[in-house]
């Protein structure tokens, strides 16, 4: 015991570090537990769209949007997505709302966003749209 408070007291930025990586660590690991928000792989993106009619929410920027995004996809993009402006989106509320972003860490913020204006069922795609495309499915183009 002596021993690691003699560590602690000769490094205590070393110490500091590590405590802050383990509160992010266990953070990140607790998050998806607390928010009822579910991030899924791409296989389970195309199970929700083709067995529950899942509406897939992109919100990407429009132009990004265009340059490729999944077949169906409604384009929200982030920046206008308020969560007291959730209203227009009101007639997904009963069917399961993907969100789908460039590398999902951004569309679980936003799936939380939609989780509690009352949303059912709401996941965010693992990896974005660059799973999506890294996996060689197919996007459709404007």
């Amino acid at each position: 015991m002596q021993q690691i408070i003699e560590f602690v007291h000769l490094h205590p930025m070393l110490c500091l570090m590590w405590g802050v990586l383990l509160v992010a660590v266990v953070y990140s690991y607790l998050l998806p537990l607390i928010s009822g928000v579910k991030g899924v792989p791409y296989q389970q993106v195309t199970q929700l769209i083709n067995r529950h009619d899942a509406v897939v929410l992109d919100i990407r920027p429009a132009e990004q949007y265009r340059k490729g995004h999944i077949a169906g996809a409604v384009n929200a993009p982030q920046s206008q997505l308020k969560a007291d402006q959730l209203s227009a989106y009101d007639k997904y509320r009963e069917q399961p709302l993907v969100v789908v972003c460039d590398m999902g860490n951004k569309a679980s913020s936003v799936a939380r966003t939609f989780t509690k204006a009352g949303f059912k069922e709401v996941y965010y795609l693992q990896g974005g749209m660059g799973a999506w495309t890294g996996a060689n499915l197919p996007l459709v183009k404007k």
